[in-house]
């Protein structure tokens, strides 16, 4: 594989990532739920679901006041069996950023879920919403309740896909860096 001239840092700094529209912040989900979950195909990610996404708060043992947040997805959900304990690395997790806020993924998906209308949060069939076509950027909700189309996911993982930095965690994952 050739890699790629395209950079994670070239996304943010164009607005190709970010919260600027709901768009944006729609790519940018996808792209850390890419980068970091390792969905690397449309079937993967229209497995996700509002359900299945969680928010995980750990505190240090030794300093309770010491927290870090996360967010949590069950790894092949669907391949466990039932009554099965779901230990911790069952899941695949993105960390917060706290050293730059407008790129933590764990603000990013909570402004996604304040942009989202209340009635699909609990959803387990669905998370990639499609945005409104018209808003401004203080309308409060920047979302429909129906799923983007497959054909829309798939454009837009075809463009994730072609970042070197998802090349690269994608590669690491699978054990083909060289």
């Amino acid at each position: 594989m050739i890699p790629s001239h395209v950079t994670e840092e070239m996304l943010w700094e164009c607005k190709q990532l970010g919260a600027h529209s709901p768009a944006t912040l729609l790519t940018t989900l996808m792209f850390f739920n890419t980068k970091y979950f390792l969905l690397k195909t449309v079937d993967q990610h229209m497995k996700v679901a509002f359900s299945k996404v969680l928010r995980h708060t750990k505190k240090n043992p030794s300093n309770p006041k010491d927290k870090s947040t996360s967010i949590r997805y069950l790894k092949g959900a669907g391949m466990h069996h039932v009554g099965q304990k779901v230990t911790d690395d069952m899941y695949a997790e993105q960390a917060e950023n706290p050293e730059n806020p407008l790129r933590c993924p764990i603000k990013l998906y909570d402004f996604y879920l304040f942009k989202c209308p209340q009635s699909v949060k609990g959803r387990n069939d669905t998370f990639y919403l499609t945005p409104e076509p018209v808003v401004a950027p203080n309308s409060p909700i920047w979302y429909s309740t129906q799923p983007i189309s497959r054909e829309q996911l798939e454009h837009m993982l075809t463009r994730i896909l072609m970042v070197r930095e998802i090349q690269e965690a994608i590669a690491m994952a699978t054990g083909s860096l060289h």
